[in-house]
């Protein structure tokens, strides 16, 4: 049987029922099982542990339907933050910010990870986006929830750093509106 330290809120999953194959999302774990989107309904059907499988490239899967406009909120509620970085694009100049997940290049933690320094660009979609600030902490030393609509650094169990999670909704920041006020740089 599963362990409930297999899957995470917001996993994808393949739920096998016989010979039949859903795809689902996970919205809450509980002791025996998680409560799965199957829909883009709001409804979700509590699924045993020992019929589902994780997908192992659930990262290529950037946006779903599944659990309906309410999902995305949900899932963005159990993401805990502890800094961000601000990356730029060679290419097209954009900037933007990525925070990082709880354990991400995050100072003082025994089995901290590390994010790549450079990623493909949301905006212009080349590969030459990179780190431009290094590490920013969140002010308060602790954790808060990821803020709505951000792409943020994902601490996946199975990956040795962090998988970027792009969001849809986000903008292009000018020169002048890169956080310093929000976020305080982290001296090392």
């Amino acid at each position: 049987m599963k362990k409930n330290h297999d899957f995470k809120v917001g996993d994808l999953i393949i739920y096998q029922n016989g010979d039949r194959f859903e795809i689902g999302k996970i919205k809450r774990m509980v002791d025996d099982g998680a409560f799965v989107w199957y829909s883009t309904g709001e409804t979700a059907a509590k699924t045993p542990f020992d019929v589902m499988h994780k997908l192992s490239n659930s990262y290529v899967i950037t946006e779903t339907e599944l659990g309906g406009r309410d999902a995305k909120k949900a899932i963005t509620e159990e993401v805990q933050i502890h800094g961000a970085m601000v990356y730029g694009c060679k290419d097209c100049m954009s900037r933007w910010i990525m925070y990082l997940e709880k354990g991400l290049e995050e100072p003082g933690c025994d089995d901290r990870k590390p994010v790549p320094f450079g990623i493909r660009c949301p905006f212009c979609g080349g590969f030459h986006a990179y780190d431009i600030s290094g590490y920013l902490r969140i002010p308060g030393n602790g954790y808060q929830a990821l803020p709505k609509n951000a792409s943020y650094f994902a601490n996946l169990p199975d990956r040795d750093c962090g998988v970027s999670r792009i969001s849809g909704m986000m903008d292009s920041l000018d020169e002048h509106e890169i956080p310093s006020a929000r976020i305080v740089r982290e001296t090392r």
